[in-house]
């Protein structure tokens, strides 16, 4: 059934493109910098402690100005549930003047808004798969 309805949300997000889809629910892997959606990733998974996924990281950067990437590979990343961040606690018109560490916790229940006309239409939740 959990199945089914995944599919039902991939064929929505795709017959959608353009003026809507689904949005939101990624797991965010602070080291790599980069989001994972459970919706369209194959190897996201979690442990009951960590995320896991397969992620593509630059290696190999130009050197101009526009700064693109020339060579990547393919990584496993891992982001604990429960971590930490950095937060501005206090802006001025010169930007943070006080950063402030704070909890980020993540669950593997994550949230899914289905937009239409860029507008959100419905939310489904999306739980990430199990690692094995």
């Amino acid at each position: 059934m959990k199945s089914l309805i995944l599919v039902a949300l991939i064929a929505f997000s795709s017959a959608n493109a353009g003026i809507g889809g689904a949005s939101g629910g990624h797991v965010n892997f602070q080291r790599e910098s980069t989001f994972v959606s459970p919706l369209f990733s194959k190897s996201l998974c979690f442990d009951g402690v960590d995320f896991h996924a397969k992620v593509k990281k630059c290696v190999k950067w130009t050197n101009d100005d526009e700064r693109r990437c020339i060579e990547s590979e393919t990584i496993e990343a891992v982001q604990p549930q429960e971590s930490t961040r950095e937060r501005c606690d206090k802006y001025t018109d010169d930007g943070c003047q006080l950063w402030k560490t704070v909890p980020f916790i993540q669950s593997e229940v994550r949230k899914i808004d289905i937009i239409e006309d860029d507008r959100v239409v419905a939310n489904k939740f999306v739980k990430v798969k199990e690692c094995k």
